[in-house]
């Protein structure tokens, strides 16, 4: 893994995640996160608005996927390998959070755990393909990553 190339991912990544979540979290499902979040902080309305720490999180996801999808991604099968590796990393960052959160914030709903976490899976798998089909020399062909 070169430096280029890592740069190359993170920057991927992190304009990716950070994408998918402004449009998951503040359009798509705004309505139901401010409503769980309401019970949280009634001064707030449930709207939680814009913090530095958003991107903080956003950098340290974009870091750890492109790290482990290009050191340990297969050249054989490279976009199969980021999805997983993507996947992995995104349900267990996400659920340490929403868990986390769970056991320790009174209130916090349990729904917002399994429909944060499933988020967070998927959105890691996006962002793995992504780091994969973009930094990994591909082989020849459509589906030449789905054969060993």
């Amino acid at each position: 893994m070169t430096p280029t190339r890592f740069l190359k991912g993170f920057i991927l990544s992190f304009v990716l995640f950070t994408l998918l979540d402004a449009v998951w979290h503040a359009g798509l499902m705004a309505d139901f996160y401010n409503e769980r979040l309401a019970v949280l902080n009634p001064g707030l309305g449930g709207a939680p608005g814009f913090s530095p720490f958003i991107l903080f999180l956003e950098a340290v996801n974009a870091a750890a996927i492109t790290y482990f999808v290009l050191r340990t991604a297969s050249n054989n099968r490279p976009l199969a390998d980021g999805a997983m590796i993507g996947a992995i990393l995104g349900f267990t960052v996400i659920s340490s959070v929403n868990v986390l959160n769970h056991a320790l914030i009174p209130g916090w709903d349990t729904t917002m755990v399994v429909v944060d976490t499933a988020w967070g899976t998927a959105s890691g798998l996006v962002v793995g393909i992504g780091v994969a089909a973009l930094c990994i020399p591909q082989k020849r062909g459509w589906f030449a990553w789905m054969h060993r």
